[in-house]
């Protein structure tokens, strides 16, 4: 009978412990919870993709705290041809809003602005999932999901 009641004891306490270690969202005030968030997407993400034509994509995207980001895309046709571009604009979060506004492009060296006029050059996005290490959003336009990761896996530079 004692091991019981000390056995009870031993798992109410680890789940005490557990309930701890994790914060639920409603124990953490909204303007903190989308601030942590917000902090997380800073840095460097990474993605990658087989297009169903065969090409393969990857893109390596910085955001910065001032909210800018700047995306860096390769793409390898099935054919070899491999070709190289950068998107750079403004970005924000408010939970469970993530978007994006391009501003500008880069190719083979040269910086060409964005016609900030253009609708298809602003996006919203559904956060799915976001962690330290893995992020998933959902296209609100289109419905695609778009994953990136903390670490980038391939090197194609």
């Amino acid at each position: 009978m004692k091991t019981t009641g000390l056995l009870f004891a031993l798992l109410l306490m680890a789940g005490c412990v557990a309930k701890q270690a994790i914060q639920s969202p409603q124990s953490v005030p909204a303007k903190q919870q989308n601030t942590i968030m917000r902090e997380s997407l800073l840095g460097q993400w990474c993605g990658e993709k087989i297009h169903e034509n065969g090409m393969y994509q990857k893109w390596v995207v910085n955001r910065a705290s001032n909210g800018t980001y700047k995306i860096d895309f390769t793409t390898v046709e099935v054919s070899g041809v491999k070709e190289q571009w950068s998107e750079m604009g403004m970005w924000g979060f408010r939970y469970p809003i993530y978007f994006t506004s391009v501003q500008a492009f880069a190719d083979k060296g040269s910086v060409y602005p964005a016609d900030t006029s253009d609708p298809s050059l602003y996006d919203a996005y559904e956060i799915q999932e976001l962690n330290n290490e893995f992020f998933s959003y959902k296209s609100y336009a289109s419905g695609k999901v778009f994953t990136v990761k903390r670490t980038c896996e391939t090197n194609l530079e």
